[in-house]
Order: structure tokens, then C-alpha cells, then sequence
């Protein structure tokens, strides 16, 4: 073999490479040495791949090419196909380095997030899986308030802005099928451009983005509608809203420029910014009413987005990450 070949030929791991260990893990980039009995005990698909492997060189259960079991350095050797070896470090990282994963950080780098809930979803391993989601669920939550109170995009996330974090974890949500942190990943993703959504059809699988667009489409209808209806809303409110100043404001208030709330993103229709800035001719008594009013009818829209993206209901998520996210057991 000459120095070219040997070049891009993996290499053992600095870290990973244990002196009494056990198995061969081979990926692109990386060679990882390390414990069969450890990595079993934790996820069923290495317990299972590895007692199909036979120590006297045979192979059975399909595990590995032609009709023996290939060696390195008299270790079974084990390719991870299709798996890069950094993803697969930041995974190994996380079963033998107890403090290599904190699921209660905000610094996490988005790379390793990303690999460790992708894998640990297709390797089984169920501590760091519960770990993740919840991790990224305490910046994407359920609740209407909550949500709104974390939708501020330029504020720092795993290593990045919270908006460049939304399309990476909902590619790595949907092929993890994490059901549970769909909707509130649909909805951060869906105050993009329609021009960027369709460029995600390069990077994301094509039923992911087809949902989110067909989502997307319903959430724009519905909020288009409360903007439209601001009008008579208002109209509304005068029989329900008796102006403590007796000036009668609600009678003689009117909206201005309400065009520029045409497609406007779900945060940006927040009944307090209407108000101050669309609504004229109300006083400050009757303003408060109004607000309430604009935030109810969001609200009714928060309860069926689940339903624009093709997911289960609220309370149906939320039970379900309740299980989901109890204490770690790492």
C-alpha cells in the first residue's frame, strides 16, 4: 500500500483509543477502541451486533463482508457505515465521559447536539437520547407563553444564533422521528422566506419540508384572517368594553397600516406591539382590553398548529416529553 493509500486510511482516536478494549470501531475518519460490555449495556443495537460476532474469525447475522470476520490488531473490527467519524466521536464521547454531555447546558456546540440525538436514536441509546430532547426542548417549549418568551432569534444557542440553530434540528428532529419536538421546530422554521424554505428541499428530506410548507401555508391563512378581522374585532369590543373615562375611545379608535401585518411571523403579531403601534384613538384604560382580545385569538391558532404540521395535539406531546424527560439516569 503505498503513503497516499495510508493516508486516507482512519486513524486510531486520541481519546477513544482505550488499551483494554475490547472491539474496533471503524468509521471514515476514525478508529475508536473501546468496550464492547459498556456500549452493550446501554444500547440494544451494539448488544446485538456484537453477539453475532464470532471470535474464531467466522462472521454471523450478516456482520461484515465476505466470510470471515476482518481483525485489527486481534480485535474484531466493526465498520459503522454511513456514520461520520466525528458524529460517532461526539456519541462515544458521551457514553465513556459522564460530563461530555450536559443536557442542561445552552453551550453545547450545535454540531455535537445534532450528532448525539441523530445517533443516539439509530444506535438505541436511550439515556442520551432522553438527554438531548430535552435539551432542546427547554429552548423550543409547548406552551404558548413559554414559546414566545424564547422566539427571540439573535440570542446565543449551542454555539450559534437561536434562528441558525431551527432548520439543522428540525432536519436531525424529523429523521430521528422525535415527534415531540416537531411542531415548535415547524413553527421556528416557518418565519423563513418562502425562497429559503425551498432551498431546504437540498438539504432536508422532501416529506419534512413538504409539511412544513403545507403548514406553513395554514399557519400565514390563519394569521392573515385575525388581521383582516382586526377591524370588526374592535367593532366588537365596544358592546364588551366600557370605557372607565366615559370618552366612549373604542367607538372612534381605528387601525392604520394593517397591510404591513400580512404574513407577518407568529411573534410578530403580539397583541401589546398592534396596539402601540396599528392602533390609534384608544386610551390607555381601554388599550389593555384590546391587547387581550388580539392575544386570545392567537392563542386559538396556538392550539392548532400541531394540527397545520401534521402532528399530535399539545396535550398528547406534552405528556409524552413529560415521560420522556425525567431525570437523568447518566
Amino acid at each position: 500500500m503505498d503513503v497516499d493509500e495510508n493516508s486516507n486510511m482512519p486513524k486510531p482516536h486520541d481519546l477513544l483509543w482505550f488499551s483494554d478494549g475490547s472491539v474496533v470501531l471503524a468509521t471514515d475518519i476514525y478508529l475508536f477502541k473501546v468496550h464492547k460490555g459498556l456500549l452493550s449495556l446501554h444500547s440494544s443495537v451494539f448488544k446485538d451486533m456484537f453477539e453475532s460476532l464470532n471470535f474464531d474469525g467466522s462472521v454471523s447475522g450478516g456482520i461484515g463482508t465476505g466470510g470471515s470476520q476482518e481483525m485489527y490488531e486481534g480485535l474484531p473490527l466493526v465498520t459503522l457505515v454511513g456514520d461520520k467519524g466525528e458524529d460517532i466521536a461526539h456519541l462515544l464521547r458521551a457514553v465513556f465521559e459522564p460530563r461530555y454531555h450536559d443536557r442542561h447546558s445552552d453551550g453545547t456546540p450545535l454540531e455535537t447536539v445534532v450528532a448525539l440525538l441523530v445517533l443516539s436514536t439509530k444506535y438505541d441509546f436511550k439515556n442520551i437520547r432522553n438527554d438531548v430532547i430535552f435539551q432542546i426542548s427547554r429552548h423550543y417549549p409547548m406552551t404558548f407563553r413559554d414559546y414566545l418568551s424564547k422566539d427571540i432569534g439573535h440570542l446565543p444557542l449551542f454555539g450559534r444564533t437561536r434562528e441558525d440553530c431551527h432548520f439543522y434540528l428540525l432536519n436531525a428532529a424529523f429523521r430521528a422521528d422525535i415527534d415531540v419536538l416537531l411542531p415548535t421546530l415547524y413553527l421556528a422554521c416557518s418565519d423563513a422566506s418562502i425562497k429559503s424554505l425551498l432551498g431546504t428541499y437540498a438539504i432536508m428530506p422532501s416529506e419534512c419540508v413538504n409539511r412544513l410548507l403545507m403548514g406553513r401555508e395554514s399557519l400565514v391563512e390563519q394569521q392573515d384572517r385575525l388581521v383582516a378581522d382586526l377591524p370588526e374585532r374592535l367593532r366588537e369590543a365596544i358592546g364588551k368594553n366600557a370605557c372607565r373615562k366615559g370618552c366612549s375611545c373604542l367607538k372612534k379608535a381605528f387601525y392604520g397600516s394593517l397591510s404591513e401585518l400580512i404574513n407577518a411571523n407568529f411573534g410578530g403579531l403580539d397583541g401589546a406591539f398592534i396596539a402601540t403601534f396599528h392602533l390609534n384613538g384608544v386610551c390607555s384604560d381601554c388599550s389593555p382590553f384590546v391587547v387581550n382580545e388580539i392575544n386570545t385569538k392567537r392563542q386559538e391558532i396556538w392550539k392548532n398548529i400541531p394540527e397545520y404540521f401534521g402532528c399530535r395535539s399539545w396535550d398528547a406531546l406534552q405528556k409524552k416529553l413529560k415521560e420522556i424527560s425525567g431525570p437523568s439516569t447518566w
